[in-house]
């Protein structure tokens, strides 16, 4: 089982050795290869207890195999993702707008590690590309599936346990949605439908931050909360 201590060390305070104690504690465990280990935990004794029960599960079961992922950047995940495109003979000049896309998704919303990745960081950043407006609907849905398909590269290659932007949908993926959803005998007529489409028969298009803000505009009247 691991220990827990604080190192001790030799002073001279007034011509006079005092042996005093370190206020951070560290941790003495036996490691995966049977040797012994000791780490620098916290100066506070429960954070420590936690890593040291984390250190001492990973000697048991191995480490967990995204950690040394997870601690990699981004930028050069992002580097052999490219490589991997080129690898399957995409065409040049749409693996260089698909680095680009996901170059600017990152940067934008300062994601530098796996662990900093956030749905709420990209739909905000997202949306104020919209309304700047920096980008159209099109250019906006094109930056959301490349990140997220790079996303998905990441989990397929054992770099990353799962995507965090999975569920994160644009408008063709929600009309695809809509029309599986219905009935059979339902079907035909949603497919005909101009509803969520990025043009509807009267010329008019879809701004979905536009309809976000609406839509919590109307709880706010209504004397509703948005949590």
């Amino acid at each position: 089982m691991a220990s827990i201590f604080r190192r001790s060390y030799w002073k001279t305070v007034n011509g006079q050795r005092v042996k005093r104690q370190t206020g951070t504690y560290y941790i003495k465990y036996i490691g995966a290869d049977g040797k012994p280990k000791r780490v620098k935990g916290f100066k506070n004794k429960a954070k420590t207890q936690t890593l040291a029960t984390k250190l001492e599960a990973e000697a048991a079961n191995g480490p967990n195999p995204f950690d040394r992922h997870r601690r990699t950047a981004l930028t050069v995940h992002l580097d052999a993702y490219k490589q991997h495109l080129n690898a399957k003979n995409d065409d040049r000049e749409h693996v260089k707008q698909t680095f680009s896309a996901i170059g600017k998704v990152l940067d934008g919303c300062e994601f530098k590690v796996f662990d900093d990745v956030q749905v709420s960081a990209v739909e905000n950043w997202i949306a104020e590309q919209r309304e700047r407006p920096n980008f159209g609907i099109r250019t906006a849905n094109y930056h959301t599936k490349a990140v997220k398909a790079f996303l998905t590269w990441m989990v397929k290659n054992g770099r990353a346990p799962s995507n965090p932007l999975a569920h994160l949908a644009d408008l063709k993926a929600a009309r695809k949605a809509w029309i599986e959803e219905a009935r059979p005998e339902d079907r035909p007529e949603r497919e005909r439908s101009s509803r969520l489409t990025y043009r509807d028969e009267q010329g008019r298009y879809f701004d979905f931050h536009a309809l976000r803000g609406q839509f919590v505009s109307s709880l706010a009247r209504a004397g509703s909360t948005q949590r």
